[in-house]
């Protein structure tokens, strides 16, 4: 058993020996209450220990850090287990330095908590750090997210946390993050991240990211991994770059090469020998590579020139309302008839760009576009010289508009279609000469056949003759009359 007096010397030593370590020591009761602080922790607060053990704990701790502290506290003397917190603490001077806080239980024989010993470090040099690390990495020109070793969220730069109108704290929820990628790449981003993640070797991808102002805008987001000394990633760096400019040049280059593709695709067709029918449908194939739509027409005037008709019907998913042949007025008043709209645009030779509520809006109430689930249209002029020689319509049950790069390419469209209408007028009508010309011919033929036989029947004697009295052909009767065969006198004056 130890005897008072060494009991004594050995606590005199551990305390001198505690108060000797540079490092804040503090020493709780097993529920909570101070009993003890080392001289580094006096010296800090400017305190005697026995100042200290009755000073309030907001007095030392900064009112921001202690509601979460005392909560972490609790929580850990409550479940008997180690805890620890950064928080700031004040010094004697009045400032405020950054502290990480380790809390582990001593137990007794009985395996209760009778001390719970802190360490105290100071972390304001590396907190410092941090606080300029993330001004650097706030003032870099592009998204910057350090994220753990499983994937998760540590923090955002400013750039990003603002571009998507989120605080820090929206911005490292994961819900919150997901809802910002385009719904069309959430699948295929989550997907790629994962699986980078789980092999642990840089990698990228391409992803549509949701701003604060309501747009979607193309990044480029990549991926690289801090290493340990075993290679495995203690930390994420992820880095994303707005390459929507990038993105639209790319769209509109391939937009470019495809409407060449597409005009020189319509440009072979027109000097093949199709029928204009076979022509249109053929064109009105090629132009769904181009643009996304459900439904194409074309109409032309009926041969009564009081009516159009659909010539071509290219509508794969039609319910079997709009089809070839059907018959639209063209007349002033269309406003109770089937599909007055193609109507209007042949008639006024302007083109109309809408959806299903602005047909609703011109009073047509019953349209056929309606009838099939078109949302969107683009209803064009088929022009030659300023003359409307019929109407290109387009159409698509999604309910998105046609941009303007579409409706120009549909005017172009447009235009190659009306030198296909005006070289089949043209084939019509050499036809028409030609057919009209062997009609002659034909009609010729048979009056001479009338002619000749007429003359060889003749009762009377005939002689033809030409401009100079030579003798050109006589009839039967002429030679019995006469005596002179044909081969006698043909060619020869008639006064010989």
């Amino acid at each position: 058993m130890i005897e008072p007096e060494n009991r004594r010397q050995t606590e005199f030593e551990l305390e001198t020996l505690v108060d000797a370590v540079p490092q804040h020591l503090v020493v709780l009761h097993g529920d909570g209450r101070r009993l003890y602080a080392n001289q580094a922790v006096r010296d800090f607060h400017g305190l005697t220990l026995e100042e200290f053990l009755a000073e309030p704990i907001e007095n030392c701790f900064h009112l921001e850090d202690l509601p979460n502290y005392s909560s972490l506290r609790d929580s850990g003397i409550a479940r008997e287990e180690t805890w620890e917190s950064e928080v700031r603490l004040r010094g004697k001077d009045g400032q405020y330095r950054w502290f990480l806080i380790r809390a582990k239980p001593l137990r007794n024989e009985k395996g209760l908590v009778a001390r719970w010993y802190l360490t105290r470090t100071d972390i304001e040099d590396r907190k410092q750090t941090e606080r300029e690390l993330r001004q650097m990495v706030d003032a870099i020109p592009q998204h910057v997210v350090v994220l753990a070793a499983d994937g998760r969220a540590l923090y955002v730069n400013k750039v990003a946390s603002d571009f998507y109108g989120h605080t820090l704290e929206e911005c490292l929820d994961p819900a919150k993050l997901n809802e910002k990628v385009h719904p069309e790449d959430l699948a295929s981003y989550l997907n790629i991240r994962q699986r980078g993640i789980s092999i642990g070797l840089p990698f990228q991808t391409e992803v549509r990211l949701h701003s604060r102002s309501g747009e979607y805008r193309w990044f480029l987001v990549l991926f690289n991994p801090l290493l340990d000394g075993q290679g495995h990633a203690v930390r994420w760096y992820a880095t994303a770059t707005d390459i929507q400019d990038r993105k639209q040049a790319e769209e509109a280059l391939r937009r470019s090469e495809d409407r060449l593709r597409l005009l020189l695709e319509f440009t072979n067709k027109l000097v093949t020998k199709l029928e204009l029918r076979e022509l249109l449908r053929a064109v009105a194939g090629s132009l769904r590579k181009v643009i996304a739509c459900d439904a194409i027409a074309v109409f032309l005037p009926h041969s009564d020139g009081d009516s159009l008709r659909s010539f071509v019907v290219d509508f794969p998913q039609s319910k079997g309302f709009l089809r070839e042949e059907l018959q639209v007025s063209a007349e002033k008043r269309p406003m109770s008839l089937e599909y007055p709209l193609a109507a209007m645009v042949f008639r006024t030779g302007k083109a109309w760009v809408g959806n299903d509520h602005d047909l609703l809006q011109l009073g047509f109430k019953n349209p056929l576009a309606l009838a099939e689930g078109l949302k969107t249209g683009c209803v064009l002029p088929i022009l030659c010289c300023d003359s409307v020689l019929g109407v290109l319509a387009v159409g698509r049950r999604e309910p998105k508009p046609f941009d303007p790069y579409e409706v120009d390419l549909l005017r172009q469209v447009a235009d190659q279609v009306a030198i296909a209408i005006v070289n089949a007028l043209a084939v019509e009508d050499r036809k028409q000469a030609e057919e009209a010309l062997l009609r002659s011919a034909e009609q010729l033929a048979a009056q001479k056949a009338q002619l000749d036989e007429l003359f060889e029947q003749a009762p009377e004697g005939v002689v033809l003759l030409d401009v100079e009295d030579r003798v050109l052909r006589i009839n039967p009767e002429f030679t019995r009359i006469f005596g002179y065969t044909p081969d006698e006198v043909i060619g020869r004056p008639i006064n010989d």
